[in-house]
């Protein structure tokens, strides 16, 4: 039997979206690989019937996202910032034209987390160990 450590199974999050073209119609079975920016490691899949894709359960880290479909511009967006228990929403919109062309968009900032109302923050150590006692006079 193999036993998980819970804090660590805990540090995950979902990347999920819709791939679309200009027109806003679905782009379906395109090609969606979301890269660990730090380690290199890679998922892969493609966009279902309805022009969506979902990474459940991935380690929280900076990403980069590449989608190509035939007939359309390689979208490439980088520096998506997961947190833990983040899901998160990245819509593409390719653009017409031949996959050597490509379409980058950067991500300076953390992505908004609109799948889910409820707040989540990492908190280190240091920050646990400096929080006041409960009570005590």
């Amino acid at each position: 039997m193999r036993h998980t450590d819970p804090i660590a199974g805990s540090r995950v999050g979902t990347i999920q979206g819709t791939v679309s073209d200009a027109t806003g119609a679905v782009v379906p079975n395109a090609s969606v690989t979301l890269t660990n920016m730090s380690s290199g490691v890679t998922h892969a899949t493609k966009s279902n019937e309805t022009g969506s894709y979902l990474f459940p359960n991935i380690d929280i880290a900076v990403y980069k996202l590449n989608i190509t479909a035939p007939g359309f511009q390689r979208y490439e967006q980088t520096n998506i910032v997961l947190e833990v228990g983040s899901s998160i929403a990245i819509n593409a919109s390719l653009k017409a034209g031949s996959t050597d062309q490509t379409v980058e968009v950067h991500a300076d900032a953390l992505a908004l987390q609109t799948e889910d109302s409820s707040f989540k923050q990492t908190i280190d150590k240091a920050n646990v160990s400096e929080m006041p006692l409960n009570g005590g006079r």
